[in-house]
């Protein structure tokens, strides 16, 4: 359960921490002897937290390419880092901040 509890709190530190961690828990989910213990061992998991929607989904699949996948969601989520979106209440439009960010008349950036 340690695992587990560490890929929780590498969710809330960074992308990379988190897909670290979740590789290393999948790799022991594909180390069990069979399909129905890796299901149960899933199952018993926190229902709906990340974790085990990630780990359900990728059960049936080959770990190298969960490990390739995954490296692919990090490269977008690390983009995502360097330029982040926000959504605007009022407007419910995206927008990309960039070094030339403008005030408000209320003083918010955006």
């Amino acid at each position: 359960m340690r695992d587990l509890d560490r890929l929780e709190q590498a969710a809330d530190e960074s992308p990379r921490e988190y897909l670290s961690r979740f590789l290393e828990v999948m790799s022991l989910v594909h180390n069990v002897d069979s399909v129905q213990a890796a299901g149960s061992f899933v199952r018993s998991l926190q229902p709906g937290s990340m974790l085990s929607d990630h780990l359900l989904l990728n059960l049936p699949y080959d770990m190298a390419d969960v490990q390739a996948k995954s490296e692919g969601v990090f490269r977008v989520l690390e983009s995502h880092q360097k330029a982040p979106v926000i959504l605007c209440p009022s407007t419910s439009s995206t927008r990309r901040l960039t070094r030339s960010t403008s005030k408000t008349e209320t003083g918010a950036y955006i």
